[in-house]
């Protein structure tokens, strides 16, 4: 429902968007970086909510570097250390990464 919202208030539609990322693995302990598992997609991005587009593949990405990225990117911060902790994501409880803008 939070991605609905924020392409609603977006003014597009999820068909608009070129790449999906979700931030777990659902082949874990498998590494994946691709899913094409329709059901699961559906499940993810109910097709209600986005005027019946259907995705047909969504990006993998690992559980604790998208909590990095979502604290990191709206921080405002130049550079960081960010400290991520929680049960159990894709198998890993604790992560300490340094964060910095991409370089070309």
């Amino acid at each position: 429902m939070a991605a609905a919202y924020c392409l609603s208030e977006a003014g597009i539609t999820l068909a608009d968007v070129d790449e999906i990322a979700i931030a777990f693995n659902p082949d874990w302990p498998t590494p994946s970086n691709i899913c094409t598992d329709a059901e699961l997609i559906a499940e993810l991005l109910a097709p209600a909510l986005f005027g019946h587009h259907r995705p047909r593949r969504v990006l993998v990405v690992e559980h604790h570097l998208a909590h990095t990225a979502s604290a990191f990117h709206p921080s405002g911060f130049d550079e960081a250390a960010l400290l991520v902790v929680d049960g159990s994501g894709d198998g890993v409880s604790a992560s300490l990464s340094p964060a910095a803008p991409p370089t070309d």
